[in-house]
């Protein structure tokens, strides 16, 4: 009489996943699915850390050109202003460095003020200051787009939440131009 073992053996065909969750039968799912993940997490860090720098990257070399450009401070109030000073390194939010201030000009602030008569008149809004602040900075240029430190994109008009050592403010960029 025949072994029904060895024959009932030969009959059947290996399975994807037994009934102990091994991948014909020799690895588990589990295995499998962990040493994927490794290996995925092992190719992502070899792409960042030995790339080549893209164009437009931030560690890519570029070409970098001075530029002067002006924000506008309104309706600061005086004790405020009295905190940025000529000198000071500007970071925009996200604590990327824009620049330094080389020159502040101080204004009066004006609103438009109702008189009794119903009349709107423009007036000085008392203790409070527009400042126009230059700030240098050196910035990529792709594009006709600027980019100070080769990061962070600056525009005529666009506003700014920035801030210095001592003050922060919201302003608008009223000028921008190459020291080129």
């Amino acid at each position: 009489m025949k072994d029904n073992r060895s024959n009932k053996n030969k009959n059947t065909k290996r399975k994807l996943l037994d009934e102990n969750g091994r991948v014909f039968g020799v690895i588990s799912i589990i295995d499998v699915f962990v040493i994927v993940v490794v290996a995925v997490l092992a190719l992502a860090a070899v792409v960042k850390f030995t790339a080549s720098d893209a164009p437009g990257s931030p560690s890519a070399s570029v070409t970098l050109t001075p530029v002067s450009y002006d924000v506008t401070f309104r309706m600061m109030r005086e004790s405020a202003a009295d905190c940025l000073r000529v000198g000071d390194t500007v970071y925009a939010e996200g604590g990327y460095e824009i620049g330094k201030i080389i020159a502040i000009e101080r204004n009066d602030a004006m609103t438009i003020s109702t008189l009794a008569d119903g009349k709107q008149v423009l007036a000085p809004a008392y203790g409070r200051l527009d400042l126009t602040v230059t700030i240098d900075v050196d910035c990529s240029v792709s594009n006709g787009h600027y980019y100070a430190n080769k990061i962070y994109s600056l525009g005529v008009n666009a506003e700014i939440r920035m801030y210095t050592k001592y003050n922060s403010g919201s302003v608008i960029v009223s000028r921008l131009d190459s020291k080129i």
